[in-house]
């Protein structure tokens, strides 16, 4: 009623949100055109990586995300424990998924200030440690994951 009668916003107003859109869309103003070209660049680079290592990309080839790479879960990892650790203990985070991809399917987000040449190698980085940390080598020929990103960009 205090809105509709006598237009007084029902609660404070996320004013730290308006100034963090405010930048978002400079930066974005910025990149102009650019923003789209490291997109595509930064998501098909981590698509190729992780299956040189090994990984199987989710959904099907064609059906990619620029912004965000989904990916099965190595067998014998759980989904939650290795999450956790990879936020405790390395600082990274990434995303599960939710129904009938729950602990099967991990995501990766490249997209705006993360979707840079330098955050996405160290991510690399230490995504390879954690994996390591649960016994599970990529298929990379010797070569770290960090190294594959880099030849991919």
């Amino acid at each position: 009623e205090m809105w509709k009668e006598k237009r007084i916003f029902p609660y404070t107003q996320p004013v730290s949100d308006i100034y963090g859109l405010s930048e978002a869309v400079k930066i974005a103003l910025e990149d102009g055109e650019d923003i789209y070209r490291r997109h595509k660049k930064i998501g098909k680079a981590v698509r190729d990586t992780l299956k040189q290592a090994g990984f199987q990309i989710y959904p099907l080839e064609g059906f990619e995300s620029n912004t965000v790479t989904a990916f099965n879960i190595p067998e014998g990892i759980d989904d939650v424990r290795f999450r956790r650790h990879l936020f405790e203990k390395y600082g990274v985070m990434i995303a599960g998924s939710w129904g009938k991809l729950s602990g099967r399917v991990w995501r990766i987000g490249h997209m705006g200030e993360n979707a840079r040449d330098d955050r996405v190698f160290k991510f690399f980085a230490e995504f390879q440690k954690a994996l390591q940390d649960f016994h599970w080598d990529i298929n990379g020929n010797g070569k770290k994951l960090s190294e594959i990103f880099a030849g991919n960009l």
